[in-house]
């Protein structure tokens, strides 16, 4: 019974190359705002932020 998973994991059937760009869009963009956040607030407020990006992306992702 070996089952072979061709990245099946990672890719979910149906979604185009143009969703999965703009996904990969959404996510350097959110990535570019934390680092500038960063940048002004320091090391304070660090977890605060990547929780924040963390959680805009997951919302993100739950509606596409």
């Amino acid at each position: 019974m070996t089952a072979s998973r061709t990245g099946s994991a990672t890719r979910r059937p149906g979604r185009t190359a143009r969703q999965r760009a703009l996904d990969l869009i959404a996510l350097v963009a959110l990535l570019g705002l934390c680092a500038g956040v960063y940048l002004v607030v320091g090391d304070a407020g660090f977890s605060v932020i990547i929780g924040a990006v963390a959680g805009l992306f997951g919302a993100w992702r739950m509606r596409h």
